[in-house]
């Protein structure tokens, strides 16, 4: 069972700091702590509001997170709160915008982790979901107005834990992975080679490829096509988006969010495909926001075809948006599903054919050949046939051979902030 026993603000400073030790910063002002000390060896600053939202409080938490980004650490904030004084009436909407809109300019700045174990309603559930990633308890009540049902598992949420212990530790594991910031360089560690080879559904590829024991899965609690996790290759991080399945909207939603994290931290996303494509219930709105997050990504960009793409997927996926994209030998890359391509190439085939399930079969069949990803390599589509033998060492290479990829690009929010 989840653990319902809140854990004070000094035993999660304690749990979260190394050796337990930290600095206090405005100590006394406002309904919330603030201190900084190091996480896994790296600077971050914390903060845990457990109250009641007023004037000093809003300030406060704004100057925690302005002190952390002149200084370029990242940032842990613990949530738990009922409310505001109702006396302060429609103020206090502006003392929650203040902190909703300073966590909003410093998203892609500095990471930003939040974590909950209690009640997080309201305005501060919005203001903890804007953070980059929000982990929370299994026993925390997370919702946007009284009434609603709870959103732990709505897909905001990246990672759900038994209890705030549990949470602490993710919470650390993600610190001594990303960077500072924006600005500073991927955090190197020793490589250990994948516990074993990339082979099965793209959860068992990404497994293969991810080094030992590097792997957190975020957002696994929703959208149950496609895997998002951090881990490394070849000793730094790198994200993985794995996609197994048609895709759903909330599929292209929760991928677009983990993209653009990757994206605004310079962090390298290796995907793993082997799906049919946009699911019919996929609405267009969740595809092209998808397309937009993979289009748009200037980080560095490694696609692995294990079974077969078709269609959109293809474009969003592969073509363009991708700096290298390799395939093994028995993938299918194409514009239509086999079945969907005969009815529509063959129709004349079908008409006075007796056997039209044989029939079928058999102009799929030559149809997947004629799509066969050894086709795919001599049109230009991809970079180069992997077996999965040789895939870690090849994708390894390519992120490092990308390394000093260059961009230009016009007018956008995540270049000029830099």
């Amino acid at each position: 069972m989840p653990d319902k026993i809140k854990m004070t603000e000094k035993e999660i400073l304690d749990n979260l700091f190394d050796d337990s030790s930290y600095s206090e910063i405005y100590p006394g002002f406002g309904n919330v702590t603030s201190a900084y000390g190091y996480v896994k060896g790296s600077p971050a600053l914390a903060y845990i509001f457990d109250g009641v939202m007023d004037k000093n409080t809003s300030e406060k938490i704004c100057s925690s997170l302005d002190f952390a980004a002149k200084s370029g650490m990242p940032v842990v904030a613990v949530y738990s709160s009922n409310g505001a004084y109702i006396d302060d009436g429609a103020a206090v909407l502006g003392f929650y915008g203040k902190v909703l809109k300073k966590v909003s300019d410093l998203s892609g700045v500095i990471p930003q982790i939040a974590l909950t174990q209690g009640v997080c309603a309201g305005s501060l559930a919005v203001i903890a979901a804007s953070a980059d990633l929000f982990i929370a308890t299994k026993s925390a009540e997370i919702y946007t107005a009284p009434g609603n049902e709870n959103d732990v598992t709505d897909g905001a949420v990246a990672i759900i834990t038994e209890n705030m212990e549990e949470s602490l530790k993710n919470t650390a594991s993600l610190l001594e992975k990303l960077p500072l910031n924006n600005l500073s360089p991927l955090p190197e560690f020793e490589a250990d080679a994948p516990e074993s080879l990339p082979v099965g559904d793209t959860v068992a590829v990404i497994a293969g490829l991810a080094e030992k024991g590097s792997l957190i899965s975020l957002f696994e609690d929703t959208a149950k096509a496609s895997k998002t996790a951090f881990g490394t290759v070849n000793g730094a991080i790198c994200g993985f988006v794995g996609v197994g399945d048609q895709i759903e909207c909330e599929d292209s939603a929760k991928i677009a969010k983990f993209v653009n994290i990757c994206d605004a931290y310079s962090i390298p996303i290796v995907t793993v495909l082997d799906t049919d494509g946009f699911s019919k219930s996929a609405c267009l709105k969740a595809a092209v926001k998808l397309s937009s997050a993979y289009a748009n990504a200037s980080t560095r960009k490694i696609t692995l075809v294990t079974g077969r793409v078709y269609g959109s997927a293809l474009s969003v996926f592969v073509s363009a948006n991708a700096d290298a994209v390799y395939a093994y030998e028995n993938a299918i890359i194409a514009p239509l599903a086999p079945l969907s391509a005969v009815e529509f190439l063959h129709h004349d085939k079908l008409k006075e054919c007796k056997d039209l399930t044989a029939k079928r079969g058999e102009l799929a069949a030559e149809y997947e050949s004629e799509m066969s990803a050894k086709n795919a390599l001599s049109s230009g589509i991809i970079t180069a046939l992997l077996t999965p033998e040789t895939a870690y060492k090849t994708i390894a290479s390519a992120l490092d051979i990308t390394f000093g990829k260059r961009i230009a690009h016009g007018f956008n929010r995540k270049h000029n902030a830099q």
